[in-house]
């Protein structure tokens, strides 16, 4: 057994010095994605506030646009969002923030 362990002094590893360099240098890499990750879905949730307010809008001028159609209107009251509910028919129709929703920063 002693003999084994003078043998094996002779093959190369890495010291202790290393291996927690490179531990450091792996959590600032981590550190830097996780931030990254986070601007990326503050971003997307701000993008999917604006298809969603276009949206409404739109289906808001479809209903005012359609009187003669009560199906417009009828499906309009039961629109809703992550961040905007529609309401009203014809031309009272209109669609306004959720309540109790935090709109993301320049929605």
């Amino acid at each position: 057994m002693i003999k084994k362990r003078m043998e094996m002094r002779g093959q190369g590893g890495f010291t202790l010095i290393e291996l927690l360099v490179v531990i450091a240098i792996l959590g600032i890499l981590a550190g830097v994605v996780v931030f990254a990750v986070g601007n990326i879905n503050e971003s997307a949730k701000q993008n999917a506030c604006k298809i969603e307010k276009r949206t409404m809008k739109t289906a808001v001028e479809a209903a005012k646009g359609s009187n003669e159609s009560p199906n417009v209107g009828s499906w309009l009251e039961s629109t809703s969002g992550e961040f905007f509910t529609a309401s009203g028919t014809g031309s009272t129709a209109s669609f306004v923030t959720k309540s109790g929703v935090t709109l993301p920063s320049g929605c």
